[in-house]
């Protein structure tokens, strides 16, 4: 065989196997750059809440949860609807969420928490507290009154454990911790 024949099938041999690779590589780039990506984890600790009290608000003294809300990072936190929010309570007995669908627990929106700053916020759902609240009460008796709600609360949804909120665009977790029971013992070692 001729040299330049030898030279010739050569380059072709390594030209080809170069364009293999080279179609390998691009194939294998464009399949991990298109392979479904999984979620990124919720972030639990982004935003916190604290409870503050349970009383009736409305026409039909339905129960309002109030914490405060503390945004502990470096960004705004802002929500303008429900659109990507669900927010259902917490059970002790199964160690489980209650219910998401139809909007059991809803909140006022927007929210907004400013960066390393704390806000108030409500959460209400639809069960009316039975006594209404004597009309402008000394700060005692507003007090006392909302021990009594907060020992209703313990007592008829003694299975209630607080409420956790699902901003699933931003994969934020808020866990509103129960503290109605805590403020029971506290209103009965004051008396």
């Amino acid at each position: 065989m001729k040299l330049w024949k030898k030279i010739l099938l050569r380059s072709a041999g390594f030209g080809g196997g170069f364009a293999l690779v080279v179609c390998a590589v691009i194939g294998l780039v464009m399949w991990y750059t298109n392979r479904p990506k999984p979620p990124k984890p919720w972030d639990k600790h982004a935003i916190s809440a604290e409870y503050d009290y349970v009383r009736p608000e409305g026409e039909k003294d339905n129960l309002s949860f109030n914490y405060v809300l503390q945004n502990n990072t470096d960004l705004d936190y802002r929500v303008e609807s429900d659109a990507g929010i669900d927010i259902t309570g917490k059970l002790k007995d199964q160690r489980e969420f209650s219910e998401f669908a139809g909007h059991y627990v809803t909140t006022e929106y927007p929210i907004f928490i400013p960066a390393r700053s704390r806000v108030r916020c409500s959460l209400k759902i639809p069960y009316p507290y039975p006594v209404k609240e004597k009309s402008n009460p000394s700060a005692d008796e507003r007090r006392q009154y909302t021990t009594e709600v907060a020992k209703y609360v313990t007592e008829q949804m003694g299975n209630l454990d607080g409420f956790v909120l699902f901003d699933t665009d931003k994969r934020y977790e808020i866990d509103f911790p129960s503290g109605w029971e805590q403020r029971v013992k506290e209103g009965s070692a004051k008396k």
